[in-house]
């Protein structure tokens, strides 16, 4: 919202935006990406080529129609009509990549013990990765549940309870007594940076893992090694859904699972429902050849 506003002006009215307008907005947000200044804390814009449709679409045009529609129904302005179907940039179906039993034990031995103890909680889980990051305070294991904490929507954090069974059980006991604070923790390889300094690390220690320090270890032992060829870290939610949603048929089930607000995001692992619908069908047609086999057989027999 905030680049929102610096391209169009903090002093223009949303009743003098139209679809020309939002159309020039939208090249200008396909023809850069944007950062925060550390130092100033404003957002940059730096010139890039193959901004993602996708991208443009989230941060940019669905964000304005939110406005234009709270405007609408809740402000009560009058708003120029917008055919926003016609200007939300086509966005290729999100595949659904499931990784198979030995690429899920390649990816686990390459990772090592600590960053493969979060990749197996994932797994046994399906939280992101950032969410799967705890603190201790979020965890309780007399009632085996852990409070999560879903991606923001709307500038609102959501919290949700995902039960705790089995392998994630397990692998919280295994981490326990290793930071007071957090529950998943590296072991420093070797000093890093200068004693006294936030940014030491002594060799031994243990040190919380960040989301980027575990994407940072995912491309070194997974990405860049070719064990898993096109499955991203998003991919383990992609995998549990899946499997999830085997074991249930519970569509509804696999969205709270999974912390979905809406159930069409969920819907994208509906292929596995077909797949098994096919696989039973074709064991009826199956069956259905190996009777009508048997049968013209017997036919033969009682004619001779």
């Amino acid at each position: 919202m905030e680049w929102l506003v610096d391209h169009f002006g903090a002093s223009t009215l949303i009743t003098d935006i139209d679809a020309d307008k939002i159309a020039r907005m939208i090249a200008r947000r396909r023809a850069v990406k944007i950062h925060r200044d550390k130092d100033t804390r404003r957002l940059v814009e730096t010139p890039a080529d193959g901004v993602k449709n996708a991208t443009v679409n989230r941060y940019a045009t669905e964000p304005l129609r939110k406005l234009f529609v709270r405007a609408r129904d809740v402000w009560g302005y009058t708003i120029k009509s917008t055919k926003w179907g016609d200007l939300l940039l086509p966005e290729p179906a999100e595949r659904v990549r499931e990784a198979s039993p030995d690429e899920e034990s390649a990816i686990m031995s390459a990772l090592g013990e600590d960053y493969g103890r979060l990749f197996r909680f994932m797994m046994a889980t399906g939280l992101r990765s950032q969410a799967a990051l705890l603190a201790w305070t979020q965890v309780d294991l007399v009632n085996q549940i852990a409070r999560v904490r879903n991606k923001a929507k709307n500038g609102q954090e959501r919290w949700y309870a995902i039960p705790l069974v089995g392998a994630a059980i397990d692998i919280l006991l295994e981490c326990e007594g290793h930071h007071e604070a957090f529950v998943f923790t590296y072991a420093a390889r070797r000093d890093i940076g200068r004693a006294g300094e936030d940014s030491y690390r002594k060799a031994g220690n243990r040190y919380p893992i960040t989301d980027s320090g575990f994407r940072t270890e995912w491309r070194r032992c997974v990405k860049d090694s070719g064990i898993a060829p096109g499955f991203r870290r998003h991919d383990t939610r992609h995998t549990v859904g899946t499997r999830f949603l085997r074991a249930t048929g519970n569509l509804k089930a696999t969205q709270k699972l999974l912390g979905h607000s809406r159930v069409e995001t969920t819907t994208r692992y509906a292929h596995v429902l077909i797949d098994d619908l096919r696989d039973g069908l074709l064991a009826i047609d199956k069956a259905d050849a190996r009777n009508a086999h048997k049968n013209t057989h017997t036919a033969k027999k009682k004619a001779e």
